[in-house]
């Protein structure tokens, strides 16, 4: 497990997903399911980073029959399927698992996770252009975030804040730029 975080850290993605397969086998041996579930989910992050969407959605299928409903492990899923929709440009769904998350969050009262899921939350707004919840449920995360006194989670919320400040104040029209921005992709 330890070879395959260095290899992702060092972004040699293919070695780290060897290293999380030999891991696998090796909990299977020991039969020691908790392992084997973090391997296939460490697994299923770095494709996340390969953008192999069925690969993913085939390791959180096995990841959900060897974890009851109430594990911690649902919400490790549950971010998961976020960041893949918000790759996808899935919002609906993104904004899905934020809300799962979110809830998931408050029923362990956890404030640390909750703030990362009004983040989330803010964030599928802002990219799908709705402005005043974006800035609505960031502005949520922060106070929470302020009081838990998390620093990280703070600047993270500022900045997401200030990114819709300034689109407010500029009138900037976020689908135009969006699509000039894909335009420009595809032509690279």
């Amino acid at each position: 497990m330890e070879l395959g975080f260095v290899f992702r850290g060092h972004r040699f993605l293919y070695l780290a997903v060897d290293h999380f397969r030999e891991a696998e086998r090796v909990f299977k041996e020991l039969n020691f399911n908790q392992g084997l579930v973090m391997a296939l989910y460490e697994r299923a992050n770095t494709y996340l980073s390969l953008k192999m969407t069925k690969e993913i959605h085939a390791l959180i299928e096995q990841i959900e029959v060897l974890t009851p409903p109430d594990s911690i492990m649902r919400s490790f899923l549950y971010n998961l399927r976020y960041c893949l929709h918000n790759q996808n440009k899935n919002f609906p769904e993104a904004m899905d698992c934020a809300n799962l998350l979110l809830d998931f969050f408050k029923k362990a009262h956890d404030k640390r996770g909750e703030v990362e899921s009004l983040e989330k939350i803010a964030s599928v707004y802002y990219n799908l252009s709705k402005l005043e919840p974006a800035k609505k449920y960031g502005e949520k995360a922060l106070i929470i975030a302020e009081e838990i006194g998390d620093k990280l989670l703070q600047d993270i919320c500022k900045k997401l804040l200030q990114d819709i400040d300034h689109i407010i104040k500029n009138n900037i029209d976020l689908y135009e730029l969006r699509k000039n921005e894909d335009d420009d992709t595809r032509k690279n």
